[in-house]
């Protein structure tokens, strides 16, 4: 259902789709999801992309067990993830790519085990991580382009993997300001 500008919203019945595994629902204008999406148990792939009507995630999406791909670039209005996104065990992959809107992440985003890609570049309003970001040991990329009103890093990024660090050097000087100690953690791998 890709590009479908006039599709507003989604019915309950989506939730009856239980062996779906991608739903598209890119340049829609959706400003809320049916709490019923956490019925689909089986969705490894869901984008959101371009939905800059959409406001929020439900705390249902708890029920996607098997998501492994979570797109929601430009989503522009989306301010806020739900403490619910902790719980997708299987979550290798969130791009929240020019979320405007978007001020900080839960701090449980720490139980996402699986999460070997977090891109938030051009987050222009997120101002700070949690420090629960130093639990994503399978992190392998972290980019934080053009993160603006990113003030610092937590001490806690220092638990990423050597890998984690490395891609997440390239990013640095797009982070202002960036406190001396915070780059110092991260760029303790050598320039």
């Amino acid at each position: 259902m890709s590009k479908c500008t006039t599709l507003v919203a989604l019915p309950e019945a989506i939730g009856a789709l239980g062996g779906l595994k991608k739903l598209t629902l890119e340049s829609s204008n959706l400003t809320v999801l049916p709490n019923a999406i956490g019925n689909l148990g089986a969705l490894q792939v869901l984008n959101l992309r371009r939905c800059s009507r959409l406001t929020a995630l439900p705390a249902t999406i708890e029920g996607l067990g098997a998501l492994k791909d979570l797109t929601l670039q430009n989503c522009s209005r989306l301010a806020a993830l739900p403490d619910a996104i902790s719980t997708l065990s299987a979550l290798e992959e969130l791009y929240l790519i020019g979320c405007s809107s978007l001020t900080a992440l839960p701090a449980e985003i720490g139980g996402l085990d699986a999460l070997t890609m977090l891109n938030l570049s051009e987050c222009v309003s997120l101002t700070a991580l949690p420090a629960a970001i130093g639990e994503l040991k399978a992190l392998t990329t972290l980019d934080l382009t053009r993160c603006e009103s990113l003030a610092e890093l937590p001490a806690a990024i220092g638990g990423l993997g050597v890998q984690g660090r490395r891609d997440l050097r390239p990013m640095v000087p797009w982070c202002r300001p960036f406190p001396p100690r915070n780059r110092a953690a991260v760029l303790a791998d050598g320039q």
